[in-house]
């Protein structure tokens, strides 16, 4: 059902479905301001995730080391090339393009542009959200660790530390960057 919004909604308020009664939006405090601040941040973490060491592993003398950009070179090596594919492009490129893309949509909301936000980069954000694997990845990561700790030697690196950060912040942009708040900038700007 096609729902007209309010053109001023007060800050906590609910919007809800007339013929269901299930909400459908609820106005947050400051929305765009906390976006763009989680948003630079997790943009940041990135860029220091992807710098530096993410661990190393050692065992009975020998041992080796990874950054995170080398993970998916090291799957495409031994053969694993459409895995090594959606790990650049789910744990690294699409969360960044994501990032990007709203901060390009919302920094000129945020100076007072008259204009309303980029629909382009709405559906680019809206169409990227369901492919980008940060927390996906942190899982995998984790439970591969619980399963190495008894064999080898693990050092996690200052890149882990920032990934494990960053996932953290992106949920919470893509959370308060809903599709409806999303397209709610769209329509009426801040």
């Amino acid at each position: 059902m096609l729902i007209r919004l309010p053109e001023q909604l007060i800050e906590h308020q609910k919007v809800c479905c007339p013929r269901c009664g299930g909400e459908l939006f609820t106005v947050r405090k400051d929305p765009l301001d906390k976006t763009i601040a989680y948003t630079l941040s997790a943009l940041v973490l990135l860029v220091i995730s992807i710098s530096f060491p993410f661990m190393a592993i050692s065992s009975n003398g020998a041992g080796n080391s990874i950054a995170l950009l080398q993970a998916p070179l090291v799957l495409a090596e031994d053969g694993y090339s459409m895995l090594a594919f959606i790990v650049l492009a789910g744990v690294i490129l699409l969360p960044g393009i994501y990032l990007i893309l709203l901060l390009t949509m919302l920094i000129p909301l945020y100076l007072g542009s008259a204009e309303a936000a980029s629909l382009f980069c709405a559906k680019a954000i809206s169409s990227l959200i369901p492919w980008a694997m940060a927390d996906v990845f942190v899982l995998g990561v984790l439970v591969a660790l619980i399963k190495l700790m008894h064999m080898v030697d693990i050092v996690l690196g200052p890149a882990f530390w920032a990934y494990l950060a960053f996932a953290f912040l992106f949920l919470i942009v893509t959370n308060i960057c809903s599709k409806r708040q999303l397209w709610f900038w769209v329509a009426h700007g801040k």
